[in-house]
């Protein structure tokens, strides 16, 4: 391998910024909510926890889109603009614990089995976005091992791969058992509600 460096500065820089954040992420995902109270589930929380789950990914897509063309993509890019982008990730990365921290509280209730599957859904994405941190910055710190560990090639321009997946969790399917579950069990107790009450016995 050459002497000259294998990353562009703002490349290497991206690395040591996200490093606080992975960090971060590691810490916080171990230890989410351990000392709150348990909360009640009710429909409307869980809906509104569904909505905050769709923006939240969309916000977080939108965010590492921005950190891969405006800086690791844009030769012009500097410092400032590696800080501002990482910060940007930082903040919707923090959206998503706080919001599975509000899930793991929901304890009690009828619904508690679709806010555990819910949490799930979060837990799942933040694994993931961990293992593509994790990814990204240990490669940026050691692209030669990188490359041997990705099994790329050793010569010429070699572009690192990475690919954070964002598509539903297998978790969903199963939030989507179970609603489809409550859902039946629901229209069974409706329809007896329904159903003719007997006569009185006649008295002897």
């Amino acid at each position: 391998m050459s002497s000259e460096p294998l990353l562009p500065r703002r490349v290497v820089c991206m690395g040591e910024a996200l490093r606080p954040l992975l960090s971060e992420l590691k810490e916080r995902a171990d230890v989410l909510a351990a000392d709150e109270a348990a909360t009640p589930v009710t429909v409307e929380f869980l809906s509104f926890r569904l909505r905050t789950l769709c923006r939240a990914m969309t916000r977080l897509d939108g965010a590492v889109e921005a950190m891969m063309k405006e800086v690791i993509a844009n030769e012009a890019a500097d410092d400032a603009d590696v800080y501002r982008t990482v910060a940007r990730l930082g903040s919707r990365v923090d959206d998503l614990i706080d919001d599975c921290a509000d899930l793991r509280q929901c304890t009690e209730g009828e619904l508690a089995e679709a806010a555990r599957l819910l949490e799930g859904v979060y837990g799942e994405l933040l694994d993931r976005i961990e293992r593509w941190l994790e990814d990204f910055v240990e490669s940026i710190a050691d692209p030669e091992a990188a490359i041997e560990r990705k099994g790329l090639p050793k010569s010429g321009y070699v572009k690192l791969p990475f690919h954070l997946s964002l598509d539903a969790p297998e978790q969903i399917a199963e939030l989507q058992d179970w609603v489809d579950r409550e859902g039946r069990r629901r229209e069974a107790g409706a329809a007896l509600a329904k159903l003719p009450q007997g006569s009185p016995a006649p008295s002897p």
